[in-house]
């Protein structure tokens, strides 16, 4: 997360996940988007809200339910409701590892990785062959 939010553009790099990337990637550019404090956060929300499902598959040797995405807390791969993570990540549960109180955390103080070793939840991003973390 922090790689993504230092990029140049990372507004718009949060958007692409958003619209480009699997149910996963998706989840963690809203959560980029929120972090940032953005203004597009609203919009791009209603419009992730309006996909389907995701559909049962296989991603790295893991079979995924439909409904389910791929979730990391701490060291433990978990599938979890999609529409719950959601939910979770509007009504600001992801929030507290970024300390956010309506500003975003300066990015100099925030923990070196995904989210934290003490619970924080990461979701898995699939792009094409190559997974991102």
């Amino acid at each position: 997360m922090r790689r993504l939010l230092q990029e140049y553009a990372a507004e718009q790099a949060c958007i692409n996940l958003v619209t480009n990337a699997n149910h996963e990637g998706g989840l963690y550019g809203l959560l980029g988007l929120r972090i940032l404090n953005s203004d597009a956060f609203s919009l791009q929300l209603r419009k992730y809200r309006s996909r389907q499902r995701p559909a049962s598959r296989v991603l790295s040797g893991m079979t995924v339910a439909e409904g389910k995405i791929i979730s990391m807390r701490g060291c433990f791969i978990l599938r979890v409701d999609w529409l719950e993570t959601l939910s979770q990540l509007e009504s600001g549960a992801f929030d507290k590892p970024f300390q956010l109180d309506g500003k975003p955390s300066p990015l100099s103080t925030m923990p070196n990785k995904s989210l934290d070793a003490s619970g924080g939840s990461v979701f898995r991003i699939i792009s094409g062959p190559a997974m991102l973390e």
